[in-house]
């Protein structure tokens, strides 16, 4: 919450339809001490947004999925484009590769993608071999009403009026009424306890509240 209380929104009522959420994408499962590619080396490309990255990997006689797999994994997120890639396992002792956007929302198309080079339509590269193209989550934006009225957001932080500052944790099946109080400390604690059961923070001020002893005037009704 902003310390310029003139420039706080009127209460308002808020309900939160769906969570913005990152992409997913997951590859195939292999068994880690399978050896699936031919030595060689490969070529692929990510595009990230409106970034492309041309990326190369050589495969050595005898390397195994879990080395492959590993290989990428650190290869990717060394690259800090905006994507985290990790190597999971299932309950069948199989390991497959998953990459998430570190951005969320729904842009209408994917966050990121990626494609293979140089391969021949008969041939297998890394992304097609270990299917690190298939999408197993599209991103989502934050759909949320407003008094009423649709809105969305990229992010599950919105902000209003420059002034306040809502952090989205999880969805709600009814309106919550945000008001103002007179007595700032006590409507700070009071708003936070209720929001903490939607999981919604509010962030604060710390430093001025600390210096001042006084608080903003944000409180909660009903």
């Amino acid at each position: 919450v902003s310390d310029d209380y003139d420039r706080l929104p009127e209460e308002f009522d808020i309900k939160v339809n769906q969570l913005a959420a990152p992409q997913i994408n997951r590859g195939k499962e292999y068994y880690e001490d399978g050896r699936g590619l031919s030595p060689g080396s490969y070529s692929f490309t990510v595009n990230v947004n409106d970034h492309k990255y041309n990326l190369k990997y050589n495969v050595s006689k005898n390397k195994r999925n879990i080395n492959i797999m590993n290989d990428i994994a650190k290869m990717i997120n060394r690259a800090d484009i905006g994507i985290q890639a990790s190597v999971g396992r299932t309950k069948e002792r199989k390991i497959f590769m998953e990459f998430k956007s570190e951005d969320s929302g729904n842009y209408g198309e994917n966050i990121f993608s990626f494609s293979d080079e140089g391969i021949a339509d008969s041939a297998n590269g890394i992304v097609s071999y270990y299917g690190i193209d298939n999408v197993a989550r599209k991103p989502k934006s934050l759909l949320f009403e407003l008094d009423g009225s649709n809105k969305t957001s990229m992010s599950n932080e919105v902000i209003l009026n420059k002034s306040l500052t809502l952090k989205i944790k999880r969805t709600s099946d009814s309106d919550i009424h945000i008001g103002y109080a007179a007595d700032g400390t006590k409507a700070i604690q009071s708003v936070e306890k209720i929001l903490e059961k939607y999981n919604i923070v509010i962030v604060t001020d710390k430093t001025y509240r600390e210096k001042t002893r006084e608080g903003t005037r944000l409180a909660d009704e009903f």
